[in-house]
């Protein structure tokens, strides 16, 4: 999700009582203390390396082939 236009006061609104986003794209500076960032880093970086050794990229999701 891209935070844009009213996105920021409409989620200091809302009842959400923590929304979590990931790193790949910068938050603004004004987002409401309930958005958390998470870093997705170590995931690309394991699911890249295991593309160019031929492993196996399902075993960074412990096996699973999962839907986001």
């Amino acid at each position: 999700m891209v935070f844009s236009g009213r996105c920021s006061q409409n989620l200091a609104c809302s009842p959400f009582e923590e929304i979590v986003v990931t790193d790949t794209i910068p938050l603004r500076p004004g987002a409401p203390p309930c958005v958390r960032v998470v870093s997705c880093a170590e995931l690309l970086t394991d699911s890249i390396r295991r593309i160019f050794t031929d492993d196996s990229v399902s075993e960074v999701f412990g096996g699973k082939n999962h839907m986001f």
